[in-house]
């Protein structure tokens, strides 16, 4: 995967840094390419995540399977708000900001032993908890190959994912725990103007970093269609996956205050509307 990601950023950066077309020099005119969208509109996504954290020292214990072990659900309805601009005398250069979130709670009793926050919640006990994830993305990308059918951009990206953690249980408390995991990424993403009101829309961005008592990974995949209704409103149906890993033994990333383990991912079908100038 290292080999991967790393050759996969190589090919990126000469593509952002040493393309000819960097020169921006003259207004390209009658592109189908919008300056300006905002897209609202939700998911269905299926979860899956797994936590072994020690807030207090160096984590012990096996890896928790949160939606088996805590009853939290699997599949849940998800609001999503995508945006972006592109500025620039040829429109090549574009900002993008994606927000969504995933927020779940549960009551179960336990049908076994399970370690976590240096506590060992034993079989039998009734256990309320939440699993809450926010997601925001910020990106810039430049278009180096753009004409009237085909728009190919690389990125450079930043995912900020506050992430919380609570359980309460009778004899041992409530516990609870706030994580934030700043994630840099390198993406590429390819627009294909099928029709002049048909769009084929693909983006991945992706993370890997292991430094000192620290591996994080990230991948983030879409794939959309979109059709243009009317002159500034659209529909589109498209397939997301995200996958995100954390492992620390001590605080030694920024805005990282855990050690231990964090584990997500999803994958689901995204229906949204649009507005675009």
């Amino acid at each position: 995967m290292k080999k991967t990601i790393s050759l996969f950023s190589m090919i990126l950066l000469t593509c952002l840094f040493f393309s000819p077309a960097l020169a921006d020099t003259e207004i390209e005119e009658d592109l189908p390419w919008e300056k300006f969208s905002f897209n609202l509109g939700g998911f269905v996504a299926s979860l899956d995540s797994d936590a072994q954290i020690s807030p207090d020292g160096l984590g012990v214990g096996v890896t928790v399977d949160i939606e088996e072990a805590l009853g939290l659900e699997t599949s849940i309805n998800v609001f999503r708000l995508d945006s972006f601009y592109r500025f620039g005398r040829t429109n090549r250069h574009r900002f993008d900001f994606s927000y969504f979130d995933f927020r779940r709670s549960s009551e179960k009793i336990l049908q076994k032993d399970i370690d976590i926050f240096d506590n060992t919640y034993t079989v039998g006990t009734t256990v309320d908890s939440y699993w809450n994830l926010r997601i925001f993305k910020g990106e810039y990308s430049y278009s180096f190959f753009q004409d009237e059918r085909i728009d190919i951009a690389g990125s450079l990206g930043l995912f900020v994912m506050p992430l919380e953690i609570g359980i309460n249980a009778a004899g041992s408390g409530y516990e609870e725990q706030e994580i934030t995991a700043p994630l840099p990424t390198l993406g590429i993403r390819t627009d294909f103007a099928i029709t002049p009101k048909l769009f084929l829309k693909q983006s991945i961005d992706v993370f890997y970093l292991e430094y000192d008592s620290f591996k994080g990974s990230l991948v983030d995949l879409l794939i959309a269609i979109e059709y243009n209704i009317w002159d500034h409103v659209g529909l589109g149906l498209g397939y997301n996956v995200f996958e995100f890993n954390l492992e620390t033994e001590d605080e030694d990333y920024p805005e990282i205050d855990f050690t231990g383990e964090i584990g997500f991912h999803y994958n689901g079908l995204l229906l949204y509307g649009k507005i675009f100038f």
